[in-house]
């Protein structure tokens, strides 16, 4: 549940107030929808539904930039957001926010972990918020974090499609999760870099999935040609042995075991 205050910010009403990191993920989740009505302003009632949540994202950005962050993947989320706006809106101001979190640099490490090692929940927002930055900014540096956390996720993951939880320091920690959230991810980057395993593991995932999965959706929204094209998918290995030293980790898999 949401609720807007007059600095533009939104309050998620269970904990966080005045949020401008909400307020991100507000805006990272309806500024697609901006893009791709102002892309079809043919098809009736796209103008409107363009301006009116195109405002929306507008009045929403000076309350992110003023409002700072709780928790590291939010620094992508406000990124992402602002990258977004400022694609939509190029006479904002707020390059120089977009700078300064970048300067911060990506907290992930070499084997592919960001600093909340949360397989099951924030992995897939980072990686999420990182690859639309990409887009927004024409900044394909920021693909290359994606790809690591990518690489080491599906060697995190069960013969079942739940994911290692047990390192994890957020809420999802020791749960059983199938982690749906790196779906548009994993696709995305399969046809950006027409890299058939990454494809091979959104349709697994997928497979998994007992939800509906809304930002699977946004790879064909962003790119239409996506809906008839395919690439072929390479064979998921079932047997592998990784030793990911900065992490502390060993993972070794044969098949269910």
């Amino acid at each position: 549940r949401l609720a807007r205050r007059t600095s533009g910010r939104f309050d998620l009403v269970t904990t966080n107030f005045d949020s401008a990191p909400d307020t991100a993920f507000v805006v990272q989740a309806v500024a697609p929808l901006v893009k791709a009505a102002r892309g079809n302003a043919g098809v009736r009632g796209a103008a409107a539904l363009a301006e009116a949540v195109g405002e929306l994202v507008k009045v929403s950005v000076p309350g992110i930039v003023s409002g700072g962050f709780h928790t590291p993947n939010h620094r992508w989320v406000i990124l992402s957001a602002l990258a977004q706006a400022l694609e939509l809106f190029p006479d904002l101001d707020v390059e120089t926010t977009i700078r300064a979190y970048l300067r911060e640099g990506i907290d992930i490490n070499e084997d592919g972990e960001y600093t909340e090692r949360s397989a099951g929940v924030y992995n897939a927002i980072c990686n999420r918020s990182l690859r639309l930055a990409a887009a927004a900014l024409g900044d394909s540096d920021l693909f290359v974090p994606v790809r690591k956390n990518l690489d080491l996720s599906y060697h995190l993951l069960h013969g079942d499609g739940t994911i290692v939880t047990c390192l994890s320091s957020r809420q999802d920690r020791g749960r059983r999760v199938v982690p749906t959230g790196l779906i548009d991810s994993y696709y995305y980057m399969a046809r950006h870099d027409g890299n058939g395993f990454y494809a091979a593991v959104a349709d697994w995932l997928c497979a998994k999935a007992a939800a509906p999965l809304p930002w699977a959706l946004h790879p064909f929204m962003e790119h239409p040609h996506w809906r008839s094209t395919d690439i072929e998918r390479d064979e998921l290995p079932g047997k592998f042995t990784r030793v990911y030293a900065r992490s502390g980790l060993w993972r070794h898999r044969n098949g269910r075991l």
